[in-house]
């Protein structure tokens, strides 16, 4: 079950997407605050992008994923989000492999605002957004402070989670039969 603050929640979906990636021994996860990228636009760079987390082959370093992680989304952070992932496109990290995730616990936008971001960053960038809200209850309710709920977890959506890295990892995905951690 996971509960607390936003603050508190929001490190336990980071510390969760990190034990994910721990389980597929081709790529290592990186956090965003020790990996910065730089994108260049003309002859203007910002060198300090980045998100939450920063999925890399072990191997070769290549960036095969970025991963914004909250503990629920609204259309605004989502916006933020699609813009981020934008820059980075940009950046030489970014191949025609690197896929941009968000992994949240709640959803907090309409379904016709998350499609439109989706068209938008494939419009841009011709790359995919990838959404996993991972709480079992899925929808967001303002009136209810994160910090009085307690959520579990949908196993399925962490499995397609690390499926979809398992892929890009070019290993065979794993159907996780408990939750990589406790409280």
């Amino acid at each position: 079950m996971l509960w607390g603050d936003k603050s508190q929640c929001g490190q336990m979906f980071e510390a969760l997407i990190a034990d994910i990636v721990s389980t597929l021994p081709n790529l290592r996860h990186s956090v965003g605050d020790h990996d910065y990228l730089t994108s260049r636009i003309g002859g203007h760079y910002n060198s300090t992008l980045q998100v939450d987390a920063h999925i890399r082959d072990a191997k070769t370093n290549e960036l095969v994923a970025c991963v914004e992680s909250k503990c629920y989304i609204d259309l605004s952070m989502l916006k933020r989000a699609v813009s981020d992932f934008m820059s980075i496109s940009t950046s030489d990290d970014c191949t025609k492999n690197t896929k941009f995730i968000i992994f949240a616990g709640q959803r907090a936008f309409a379904k016709e605002g998350g499609e439109y971001q989706r068209a938008w960053l494939k419009e841009f960038t011709k790359k995919d957004l990838y959404i996993f809200i991972v709480n079992d209850v899925k929808k967001r309710n303002a009136k209810r402070p994160i910090h009085e709920e307690c959520f579990g977890l949908d196993i399925k959506e962490i499995e397609n989670f690390r499926n979809l890295l398992a892929g890009v990892s070019g290993l065979p995905g794993l159907v996780i039969c408990q939750v990589l951690f406790s409280l």
